[in-house]
């Protein structure tokens, strides 16, 4: 049956409404082919399964009201979470895996690090931000990677930490400020250096 043959029955239009029954019974339905569709996505454990599948479940519950039974079946609609959810899962997936290879000068992170620092030589520049980021505390790093490199936004770093987006600014920007003065502090060192002291004869 095509999208356009589609004709809600008295189940899919209760949906919305947060029925209660309807609900039920659409779990009930649903369940089977999506805990399916999801393990042959992700390949992963069961644990890691049932967390996906209840995390869909939970965001349609959320957004049944947005849902119009006119346009499509309750099991496409759901279809819809689970794309976006699994694609979601699965890039965090493969930023957690290039976020735990040793930071090294000269990769991506330091190179993206280190734009704001056009005037220094560029080699210089990743060496010095690479030396700089791997000072900061694991939280300030963990900040800066997912925003600079990462590219998430504050309200998606806000859903990962558990926190409001306002709090995810203040410490982006703290961090922020940490990183800069560690990075002057050291760029001074390097032009300046402690004159050595000679030993007494």
């Amino acid at each position: 049956m095509s999208m356009s043959d589609w004709v809600p029955d008295e189940q899919a239009l209760r949906l919305p409404r947060g029925d209660a029954a309807a609900w039920d019974a659409f779990y009930t339905r649903s369940i089977g082919p999506l805990y399916g569709h999801v393990q042959s996505r992700l390949g992963s454990d069961r644990e890691t399964t049932e967390e996906v599948v209840a995390a869909i479940f939970f965001e349609a519950a959320r957004s049944a009201q947005r849902y119009d039974p006119k346009q499509a079946p309750p099991e496409a609609w759901l279809m819809g979470i689970a794309r976006h959810r699994i694609a979601r899962f699965l890039d965090q997936r493969r930023r957690e895996r290039e976020r735990s290879r040793p930071l090294q000068p000269g990769e991506g992170v330091a190179e993206t690090l280190a734009d704001p620092f056009e005037g220094d030589d560029p080699t210089i520049a990743r060496d010095r931000v690479a030396e700089v980021v791997a000072e900061l505390e694991a939280e300030e790093r963990e900040l800066l990677l997912a925003k600079y490199v990462d590219g998430l936004s504050a309200a998606e770093l806000a859903d990962r930490l558990g926190r409001t987006p306002t709090a995810v600014h203040s410490a982006l920007q703290r961090a922020r400020d940490k990183f800069r003065r560690l990075y002057d502090s050291r760029q001074r060192q390097d032009e300046h250096p402690a004159p050595l002291r000679s030993s007494p004869s």
